[in-house]
């Protein structure tokens, strides 16, 4: 939306005091990157909704995982920022939405790492990237006439939010003309911006795209010039519809001419028992896959270990399912952050209190201004002797809040005994 618009709108919420109403459209006007605020603005506002405990449900969550905000799009005749239904091939959209995608239990060290592999060490694995970007489900069919399987319909994928139709520009970057001895197929991946092209690719609404995964969404959604596409990438990492094993469908993809996420198998007898060789082992794989990011411009938050079955479900618990894990140390562990304390805020709940710092801005790996960090709760800080003027370092939890790093862990960071 142009400027005027985004600001008439602001200020009729404003005037009537919808605080909560402003907060939940510039969440969603953000995740379909067409902005709405600042980001300034928007921390601004994050701020006041925090302290003054409004949107419980939306303030600790991905953007990702909120509803469609239907009247307040309506409202203000916003429709065109709505997903597109999608209807003609309304005949695959029942499975693309039959089940909304798991999340992967991280684990933070090679001992866990280490464990994990032993628990399931007769079983075949795969390791491969985990790219931070738009989770995106596709059926590939040929219809009656068709010579070769061709994209039908793509849509996101979350795990609590509602689904995008993106088929009409994932075309664009998509392999639309294989030929394979199957007549159906329903793939997941993930697409992003390339690294090379942040900073570069502007908006039709004006907006400069500065994050791989939001770009990503914008260029689906929206018309950009052909020549833009070249930064915008999908990469499948699931492929049902071929065989069992998962690493053996997405090599036949990749011999077809489609893009699949750097993946490699490994055998069980690969894997040492022994857990200083197990380390040193792991670290060349993890060294290998970083240099691949490097290289093809891919912003990943880690690997993906996962069982090569996909008739295998392990042990459901909540979202997260035994048979995989995202490892996010080494090159991928957690980034810290230093910032000065300006203001303390305590915020008393129904039973205890939350304790929040406000500290100079500071822009994380994620490309977000951090203002706000969580100290935990008022013993945390005394016994860290945090006051306004205080420095602390901090890291970011899911790409949704930061936290106080302290105790034995910024020990750690800071090389103390």
């Amino acid at each position: 939306m142009d400027k005027e618009r985004a600001v008439r709108i602001v200020d009729e919420l404003l005037d009537n005091g919808r605080l909560e109403d402003l907060y939940i459209l510039s969440r969603y006007c953000y995740k379909v990157a067409d902005e709405l605020l600042s980001d300034s603005d928007y921390e601004s506002l994050q701020s006041v909704i925090k302290e003054s405990n409004l949107c419980s449900s939306y303030v600790f969550r991905s953007y990702d995982d909120d509803p469609i905000p239907v009247s307040l799009l309506r409202e203000f005749e916003l429709e065109n920022l709505m997903p597109d239904p999608g209807e003609y091939y309304s005949k695959y959209n029942s499975y693309l939405d039959e089940e909304k995608s798991m999340s992967i239990k991280a684990i933070e060290s090679y001992k866990e790492c280490f464990d994990y592999c032993n628990s399931t060490r007769t079983a075949v694995k795969t390791l491969s990237i985990k790219i931070n970007g738009v989770n995106i489900k596709g059926a590939i069919s040929r219809e009656d006439g068709e010579e070769f399987l061709t994209p039908k319909v793509f849509k996101t994928r979350g795990r609590r939010g509602d689904s995008f139709d993106v088929t009409r520009n994932m075309c664009r970057v998509f392999n639309n003309r294989a030929d394979l001895e199957t007549n159906l197929l329903y793939v997941t991946g993930e697409s992003y911006v390339r690294m090379d092209g942040i900073g570069k690719l502007i908006s039709p609404n004006g907006t400069q795209i500065r994050v791989p995964r939001s770009g990503a969404l914008s260029m689906l959604r929206t018309d950009y010039c052909d020549d833009d596409y070249k930064y915008l990438k999908y990469k499948i990492f699931k492929c049902e519809g071929l065989g069992s094993s998962n690493y053996d469908n997405l090599m036949t993809l990749k011999e077809a001419g489609y893009d699949v996420v750097p993946m490699i198998r490994i055998m069980p007898e690969e894997i040492p028992t022994e857990f200083n060789e197990f380390c040193n082992w792991l670290k060349d794989k993890m060294e290998y896959f970083w240099n691949i990011c490097e290289t093809e411009g891919i912003q990943a938050d880690g690997l993906v270990f996962d069982i090569d079955d996909l008739n295998y479900q392990g042990e459901v618990s909540g979202q997260y399912s035994s048979r995989n894990v995202a490892l996010k140390f080494d090159y991928w562990s957690h980034k810290y952050y230093r910032s000065e304390v300006e203001k303390i805020i305590v915020e008393q709940k129904s039973v205890e209190c939350s304790v929040v710092a406000l500290v100079k801005p500071v822009v994380t790996s994620d490309q977000t201004v951090a203002r706000r960090v969580n100290l935990h709760n008022a013993s945390i800080m005394y016994k860290e002797m945090i006051v306004p003027g205080s420095y602390i370092y901090f890291k970011r939890n899911s790409e949704v809040y930061n936290t106080l790093v302290y105790g034995e862990e910024l020990k750690e960071l800071l090389g103390v005994e």
